[in-house]
Order: C-alpha cells, then structure tokens, then sequence
C-alpha cells in the first residue's frame, strides 16, 4: 500500500463526475452519441444485408470497405470547409444527405438492382457521413479549460466509440435475426441524420470559432507538413485496418458456421472489453511516455488476435471475447492525445480474425515518432 506509484486497480468515477458537471460538455455528449450510433451499425449492417440477399462474402465486404473509404475521402475537404465556415453547413447538409442517400440504398438493396449501384451507393453513403467524431474532439479544449479535465473528455469520448460498437452490432444482429438486416439499415440512417440536427444545436457547435488560417501559412498539406504527424496518420491507417480486417473475418467466420446471427453478438461483446478498458486507463495517470505504452498497446493486440485466429468454433470465439483485456480503446485514447498536441504544434486549433496481425505490426514503427 505504501509503495511508490501504487495505484488500486479500480476504476475511479471522480474523474468523469467533474467533466460532466460542466454543462457545456454534457449537453454536448448526448447528441454526439445518438450522431455516432451509424459508426457501429451502418458497414455491420450494409455487409450482413447483401450477404444475407447474395450469399456473397467478398461483394458484402467490398460494400463495407467502400462505405468507409467514401468517408476517408471526403474527410480531408470537410476538415478544411469546417475551419473556414464552421461546421453549422456541413451538419446541415450531411444531416439531411446522410439519411436519403442510406434509405436508397437499402432500397437498392431490397429490389435486387445491379451490385455495381450498390457499390456506388455505399462510398456515397461514407462520403455524406456527419462528422460528429472530429468535431467534438476539436470542441473539447473550448468547453473544458483545464488540462486534467481534457484528458479525461477524451477518454469520454473514446468511451463513446465503444459505446456505439457495443450497442450497434447487437442491435443489427437482432435485425437479422428477425429476417431483416437492412432494418438496421433504416436505423443508421435515422440516428445519423437526427443526431447531426441535435448536434448542430449543441454548445459544442456555438461555441466554434473559424479558422481562416494566417497570411503565408496557406499549404495544400495544412497540418500534414509536420512529420510528427505523418508518423501518426500512417501508424493509424495500418491500426485502423485492423478493425475492417477483424470485422469482416468474424462475418466470414460466422457465416461458414452457417450461423451469421452471431456476428453482432461477438463484436458488441468485443466492445465491453474495451470500454472497461478504457475506463480504467482514463481514470489514473501511468508511468512511462506514451510511446512506451503504445508499443506494449500493440504487442498485446497482436497477441489477442493471434488467439482469435486459432478459434475453430462458436464457443472458444465467445469466451476468447470475453475473456481478454482489448487494448484497443486505450491506443485511440493516446492517438487523441497525439492528434491535440500536433494540432497545437501546427497552429491548428480545431478475411480471419487473424489477417489482422501484420497491421498491428506494422504500427511499432512509428512509436518512436509518436512518443515525442
């Protein structure tokens, strides 16, 4: 007990008490999540929806990659719009875009039309996504002003993320359950388009300065010219592969069971590891740089997914979920903090389980860059 550094290995509350006593951030929070729910639903839901209409893996997956790769796209453009105009016009337009461009496509789906407009709808879908995620991260150092209570904002909404991933699966296997997937569908698209209209009202938006840059810093890299942060976005974009890799591998996987309903019930319960996770990193302070513990955050992913590789049926693929400790939540905690400090330094305030492991391994590179 009278050991240096002892901590208790308990979660601590006190920490997320004070930031929500703030109203700002907490009238913030709510729509934020509402806005967020498709992140955990939408790709789950397009891929189960066109496996169950097709029996087709490999279209289903395309379907869900493309969604995303629509959203990396235009999320360059829609940074610059929001530090020029602020984001009151890209909410308005994504909050009413999103959810006719998510409803067609259902119905393309529904109606049997040609793979290739589905296809085309779902980057279109991705593309019209409101950026909810990045533009409450950017609004956190306006409404907390300490440093401790930002740190723990970001872990809040880092704890959200997970939220979503543990609702949203769940709720699409439910769909699919009952003989319709593209129910959920419906149900992405509703959240995203009134969550973006609750979230266009929030303190968090009101309280948003443009940023219109300074004369002789105009770049088309913006932010991207500072290596620190290259190192970051490149170690993201192979992290980030780690999660379509895992979800389309547990559809596959579940699908060659002939037992698809589950798919949702394994990554919402993959979820419940991480936000415990999260909660517990975010409510103490911990030894070491960051860099020290990103490498260790990616040396025992990479580990986990080895060990759900090795999974031969439903049963061991459940209690392997269960059981292990996901350090996924606390490695996008630290890239929170990392994107921050970069932003400050710029100038800028605003098919198995398995495939996964080269990507995890790809990140340690970069750890040395990131720990500065």
């Amino acid at each position: 007990m009278g050991r240096l550094g002892y901590q208790p290995l308990v979660i601590s509350l006190e920490p997320y008490r004070r930031v929500f006593a703030e109203t700002g951030f907490r009238r913030s929070v709510w729509p934020s999540i509402l806005a967020r729910l498709p992140l955990g639903i939408a790709s789950l839901s397009l891929l189960l929806g066109a496996q169950a209409r097709t029996g087709d893996t490999a279209l289903a997956g395309l379907m869900g990659g493309l969604y995303v790769l629509g959203l990396g796209l235009v999320a360059p453009l829609a940074g610059r719009c929001i530090d020029r105009f602020g984001p009151r016009p890209l909410l308005l337009v994504t909050g009413i875009a999103y959810p006719s461009v998510m409803l067609t496509l259902a119905w393309a789906i529904d109606s049997g039309l040609p793979s290739w407009i589905w296809l085309g709808l779902s980057i279109l879908a991705g593309m019209s996504l409101p950026h909810v995620t990045a533009q409450m991260r950017s609004a956190i150092p306006r409404l907390l002003a300490g440093k401790a209570e930002q740190q723990v904002a970001f872990t809040v909404d880092t704890l959200i993320i997970e939220l979503v991933f543990i609702i949203g699966p769940p709720l699409t296997a439910f769909c699919l359950a009952l003989g319709r997937p593209l129910w959920a569908t419906l149900l992405a698209a509703a959240c995203g388009g009134a969550g973006a209209l609750w979230f266009y009202r929030s303190p968090a938006v009101a309280c948003w300065l443009p940023h219109p840059g300074r004369a002789g810093e105009r770049s088309m890299l913006g932010a991207l010219r500072e290596r620190g942060l290259r190192a970051i976005l490149l170690s993201c974009l192979f992290y980030s592969l780690c999660f379509g890799l895992f979800e389309v591998g547990i559809a596959g996987f579940c699908q060659s069971l002939g037992a698809s309903e589950h798919t949702g019930w394994l990554l919402g319960l993959t979820s419940i590891g991480s936000a415990s996770g999260v909660l517990w990193y975010g409510s103490r302070d911990w030894p070491g740089h960051l860099g020290q513990h990103y490498r260790a955050g990616m040396l025992l992913t990479g580990l986990l997914l080895l060990g759900c590789s090795l999974a031969r049926d439903l049963p061991w693929l459940y209690l392997w979920q269960r059981s292990r400790p996901h350090p996924w939540p606390r490695s996008w905690r630290r890239k929170t903090c990392w994107w921050s400090r970069w932003r400050r330094r710029a100038g800028w305030r605003r098919a198995t389980p398995g495939s996964a492991l080269p990507c995890c391994s790809a990140c340690l590179p970069a750890s040395p860059r990131v720990a500065h």
